[in-house]
Protein backbone atom coordinates (compact mmCIF):
# COMPACT_ATOMS: atom_id res chain seq x y z
CA UNK A 1 0.00 0.00 0.00
CA UNK A 2 2.84 2.30 0.89
CA UNK A 3 4.62 1.45 -2.37
CA UNK A 4 1.51 2.25 -4.31
CA UNK A 5 1.17 5.55 -2.52
CA UNK A 6 4.84 6.35 -3.18
CA UNK A 7 4.35 5.36 -6.77
CA UNK A 8 1.31 7.56 -6.97
CA UNK A 9 3.15 10.38 -5.27
CA UNK A 10 6.08 9.92 -7.62
CA UNK A 11 3.78 10.03 -10.61
CA UNK A 12 2.13 13.14 -9.30
CA UNK A 13 5.45 14.86 -8.72
CA UNK A 14 6.72 13.78 -12.15
CA UNK A 15 3.58 14.95 -13.94
CA UNK A 16 3.68 18.32 -12.20
CA UNK A 17 7.36 18.71 -13.12
CA UNK A 18 6.50 17.85 -16.73
CA UNK A 19 3.78 20.51 -16.74
CA UNK A 20 6.24 23.10 -15.43
CA UNK A 21 8.78 22.10 -18.08
CA UNK A 22 6.27 22.27 -20.92
CA UNK A 23 4.97 25.67 -19.78
CA UNK A 24 8.57 26.88 -19.55
CA UNK A 25 9.19 25.62 -23.10
CA UNK A 26 6.03 27.36 -24.34
CA UNK A 27 7.16 30.62 -22.74
CA UNK A 28 10.61 30.32 -24.31
CA UNK A 29 9.07 29.57 -27.71
CA UNK A 30 6.76 32.56 -27.43
CA UNK A 31 9.68 34.77 -26.40
CA UNK A 32 11.80 33.51 -29.32
CA UNK A 33 8.92 34.09 -31.75
CA UNK A 34 8.46 37.63 -30.42
CA UNK A 35 12.18 38.38 -30.73
CA UNK A 36 12.29 36.93 -34.25
CA UNK A 37 9.16 38.86 -35.24
CA UNK A 38 10.58 42.10 -33.86
CA UNK A 39 13.86 41.45 -35.67
CA UNK A 40 11.98 40.73 -38.91
CA UNK A 41 9.83 43.85 -38.44
CA UNK A 42 12.91 45.95 -37.75
CA UNK A 43 14.65 44.46 -40.78
CA UNK A 44 11.61 45.09 -43.02
CA UNK A 45 11.31 48.67 -41.73
CA UNK A 46 15.01 49.23 -42.34
CA UNK A 47 14.65 47.98 -45.92
CA UNK A 48 11.67 50.30 -46.48
CA UNK A 49 13.68 53.24 -45.13
CA UNK A 50 16.59 52.38 -47.41
CA UNK A 51 14.29 52.20 -50.43
CA UNK A 52 12.70 55.52 -49.47
CA UNK A 53 16.16 57.09 -49.17
CA UNK A 54 17.11 55.74 -52.61
CA UNK A 55 13.93 57.19 -54.17
CA UNK A 56 14.41 60.58 -52.51
CA UNK A 57 18.02 60.66 -53.76
CA UNK A 58 16.74 60.07 -57.29
CA UNK A 59 14.37 63.01 -56.89
CA UNK A 60 17.23 65.19 -55.57
CA UNK A 61 19.16 64.42 -58.75
CA UNK A 62 16.16 65.19 -60.98
CA UNK A 63 15.71 61.60 -62.14
CA UNK A 64 12.36 60.24 -63.21
CA UNK A 65 10.82 57.66 -60.87
CA UNK A 66 9.60 54.29 -62.13
CA UNK A 67 6.00 53.15 -61.78
CA UNK A 68 7.10 50.66 -59.11
CA UNK A 69 8.83 53.39 -57.10
CA UNK A 70 5.74 55.59 -57.29
CA UNK A 71 3.58 52.66 -56.17
CA UNK A 72 5.95 51.96 -53.25
CA UNK A 73 5.63 55.59 -52.10
CA UNK A 74 1.87 55.51 -52.53
CA UNK A 75 1.52 52.37 -50.39
CA UNK A 76 4.04 53.25 -47.66
CA UNK A 77 4.66 57.01 -47.62
CA UNK A 78 1.60 58.92 -48.92
CA UNK A 79 3.07 62.36 -48.17
CA UNK A 80 6.27 61.61 -50.07
CA UNK A 81 4.11 60.17 -52.88
CA UNK A 82 2.16 63.43 -53.21
CA UNK A 83 5.37 65.43 -53.39
CA UNK A 84 6.95 63.08 -55.95
CA UNK A 85 3.76 63.10 -58.04
CA UNK A 86 3.74 66.90 -58.12
CA UNK A 87 7.40 67.04 -59.16
CA UNK A 88 6.83 64.45 -61.90
CA UNK A 89 3.76 66.30 -63.26
CA UNK A 90 5.58 69.65 -63.33
CA UNK A 91 8.54 68.02 -65.10
CA UNK A 92 6.20 66.46 -67.68
CA UNK A 93 4.67 69.87 -68.37
CA UNK A 94 8.10 71.29 -69.19
CA UNK A 95 8.90 68.27 -71.38
CA UNK A 96 5.68 68.83 -73.36
CA UNK A 97 6.49 72.51 -73.84
CA UNK A 98 9.94 71.62 -75.14
CA UNK A 99 8.44 69.14 -77.62
CA UNK A 100 6.45 71.99 -79.17
CA UNK A 101 9.23 74.60 -79.10
CA UNK A 102 9.80 76.17 -82.53
CA UNK A 103 13.32 77.41 -81.84
CA UNK A 104 16.24 77.03 -79.44
CA UNK A 105 15.46 80.49 -78.11
CA UNK A 106 11.88 79.49 -77.33
CA UNK A 107 12.98 76.22 -75.70
CA UNK A 108 15.51 78.00 -73.50
CA UNK A 109 12.79 80.49 -72.57
CA UNK A 110 10.54 77.66 -71.38
CA UNK A 111 13.35 76.22 -69.24
CA UNK A 112 14.24 79.59 -67.73
CA UNK A 113 10.56 80.33 -66.99
CA UNK A 114 10.09 76.94 -65.31
CA UNK A 115 13.16 77.31 -63.07
CA UNK A 116 12.45 80.98 -62.35
CA UNK A 117 8.85 80.14 -61.51
CA UNK A 118 9.81 77.97 -58.52
CA UNK A 119 9.27 79.94 -55.33
CA UNK A 120 11.96 80.03 -52.64
CA UNK A 121 9.23 79.01 -50.18
CA UNK A 122 8.24 75.94 -52.19
CA UNK A 123 8.95 72.84 -50.05
CA UNK A 124 9.78 70.90 -53.24
CA UNK A 125 12.10 73.57 -54.69
CA UNK A 126 15.18 71.33 -54.54
CA UNK A 127 13.39 68.50 -56.37
CA UNK A 128 11.72 70.74 -58.97
CA UNK A 129 14.88 72.63 -59.89
CA UNK A 130 16.80 69.34 -60.12
CA UNK A 131 14.10 67.87 -62.39
CA UNK A 132 14.08 70.97 -64.64
CA UNK A 133 17.89 70.96 -64.86
CA UNK A 134 17.91 67.27 -65.76
CA UNK A 135 15.28 67.79 -68.48
CA UNK A 136 17.24 70.78 -69.79
CA UNK A 137 20.47 68.75 -69.95
CA UNK A 138 18.77 65.84 -71.75
CA UNK A 139 16.98 68.17 -74.19
CA UNK A 140 20.15 70.13 -75.04
CA UNK A 141 21.91 66.86 -75.90
CA UNK A 142 19.03 65.59 -78.05
CA UNK A 143 18.85 65.66 -81.84
CA UNK A 144 15.49 67.45 -81.57
CA UNK A 145 17.21 70.46 -79.99
CA UNK A 146 20.00 70.53 -82.59
CA UNK A 147 17.45 70.49 -85.45
CA UNK A 148 15.72 73.60 -84.12
CA UNK A 149 16.55 76.98 -85.63
CA UNK A 150 18.24 79.45 -83.27
CA UNK A 151 15.46 82.04 -83.03
CA UNK A 152 11.74 82.32 -83.73
CA UNK A 153 12.54 84.67 -86.63
CA UNK A 154 14.82 82.01 -88.12
CA UNK A 155 11.98 79.50 -87.74
CA UNK A 156 9.62 81.81 -89.65
CA UNK A 157 12.17 82.33 -92.42
CA UNK A 158 12.77 78.61 -92.63
CA UNK A 159 9.05 77.93 -93.01
CA UNK A 160 8.66 80.57 -95.72
CA UNK A 161 11.67 79.35 -97.71
CA UNK A 162 10.44 75.76 -97.60
CA UNK A 163 6.96 76.84 -98.64
CA UNK A 164 5.47 75.59 -95.42
CA UNK A 165 3.30 78.20 -93.77
CA UNK A 166 2.71 76.07 -90.69
CA UNK A 167 -0.69 76.92 -89.33
CA UNK A 168 -1.00 80.11 -91.39
CA UNK A 169 -3.43 79.96 -94.29
CA UNK A 170 -2.99 81.63 -97.61
CA UNK A 171 -4.90 84.83 -96.94
CA UNK A 172 -5.45 85.74 -100.63
CA UNK A 173 -7.40 82.55 -101.35
CA UNK A 174 -9.32 82.97 -98.13
CA UNK A 175 -10.26 86.59 -98.94
CA UNK A 176 -11.48 85.63 -102.44
CA UNK A 177 -13.67 82.88 -101.08
CA UNK A 178 -14.99 85.18 -98.35
CA UNK A 179 -15.98 87.80 -100.92
CA UNK A 180 -17.82 85.20 -103.01
CA UNK A 181 -19.64 83.92 -99.94
CA UNK A 182 -20.64 87.42 -98.90
CA UNK A 183 -22.12 88.13 -102.31
CA UNK A 184 -24.03 84.90 -102.58
CA UNK A 185 -27.05 84.14 -100.46
CA UNK A 186 -29.84 81.61 -100.93
CA UNK A 187 -32.30 84.51 -100.87
CA UNK A 188 -30.58 86.06 -103.88
CA UNK A 189 -31.40 82.96 -105.98
CA UNK A 190 -35.05 83.12 -104.92
CA UNK A 191 -35.26 86.82 -105.68
CA UNK A 192 -33.66 86.31 -109.09
CA UNK A 193 -36.03 83.43 -109.95
CA UNK A 194 -39.21 85.15 -108.77
CA UNK A 195 -41.43 86.96 -111.30
CA UNK A 196 -41.30 90.70 -111.08
CA UNK A 197 -44.38 92.83 -110.80
CA UNK A 198 -44.48 96.19 -112.27
CA UNK A 199 -46.86 98.66 -110.71
CA UNK A 200 -48.32 101.30 -112.86
CA UNK A 201 -49.28 104.47 -111.18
Amino acid sequence: MQITLNQLTGKTIFSSQAKNTSSDNTGILQYMEAVTKNTNDASAEEKKQQKLQHIMNKLKHGKKLTAQEMEFLKMNYPDAYQRALRVQKMAEMLENQLKHARSKQEANGYIAAAIGGVSDDDPDKEYLVAAYNEISKEFHHSSAYHRLPDTIEDAKKQRKSSGDNGFERNTEDENDSNEDLMQWTPLQEIIDAAPTLELKG
